[in-house]
């Protein structure tokens, strides 16, 4: 390997490594953003119309450019151009991207406290806390386990960037063509445990209704699993399950 090429392979790694460890600190950062409830006030503050309508704007801006990166840095001729410029680094690139407008929108997000839809005090009964800490803990640990199942080396960018510093084969290559549909038409597993993260809460304000019908709408739309994905599936399911009936016998 001459110079060029181990300062390349090296700023490879540097990029999709700085990629993994951001997106870890962002999905953190998001889970606590959505499923933390030990320091809720739940005394309601007094806003003025004007400055309440302003605030769901801003959020609604905030919201829309988190969606409009995910769609357009998704699209056919977008993801084009980005491959042709960064090559193995173009997810690692999209990840980057993603983290910074989820962190923006977590940074900039406006509380209000004008409209409350329900409210659930879990700091004076503990079995109440107990019960919404449980479920987002189960729902958080449903979608990081599917996540794994799902290829998370080719999901954050890493495989890509190891194939082609060992010279192997993409990784989207290797894999059959209705696992390759299926990835596509779903990136992220899980859609009803998401909408149960987003809309289970002990206190439900305008702002957060505003997140959760935008996220979970957004997230229905872009899941296109049709009926080719569910046969795959099925199939792919009942393959495993005579695999392991003949295993224990």
């Amino acid at each position: 390997m001459d110079l060029r090429s181990w300062l390349v392979s090296t700023w490879n790694f540097a990029v999709s490594s700085s990629a993994c460890i951001f997106t870890y600190y962002t999905v953190c950062r998001f889970a606590s953003f959505l499923s933390n409830h030990d320091h809720l006030h739940f005394k309601l503050e007094p806003t003025l119309g004007p400055q309440h309508t302003q605030a769901l704007l801003w959020n609604s801006v905030l919201v829309g450019i988190f969606c409009l990166q995910h769609s357009l840095m998704r699209s056919y001729s977008a993801a084009e151009k980005l491959e042709r410029r960064f090559g193995v680094l173009t997810r690692s690139v999209y990840i980057i991207a993603t983290c910074l407008c989820l962190n923006a929108l977590m940074r900039f997000w406006t509380r209000s406290d004008h409209i409350v839809l329900w409210e659930v005090d879990t700091s004076k009964d503990p079995v109440l806390w107990w019960c919404f800490t449980a479920v987002h803990f189960a729902g958080w640990l449903i979608v990081y386990t599917g996540c794994l199942l799902m290829d998370v080396g080719e999901l954050l960018g890493v495989k890509q960037v190891y194939y082609a510093m060992a010279s192997f084969y993409k990784p989207q290559s290797i894999k059959a063509r209705p696992l390759n549909r299926y990835s596509n038409h779903m990136r992220h597993p899980s859609f009803a445990v998401i909408c149960l993260l987003f809309f289970v809460h002990p206190v439900m304000r305008v702002d957060r209704f505003l997140l959760a019908a935008f996220m979970s709408v957004y997230t229905f739309v872009r899941f296109n699993v049709d009926t080719e994905d569910y046969k795959y599936l099925r199939d792919y399911y009942e393959a495993k399950c005579r695999d392991m009936n003949q295993k224990s016998q």
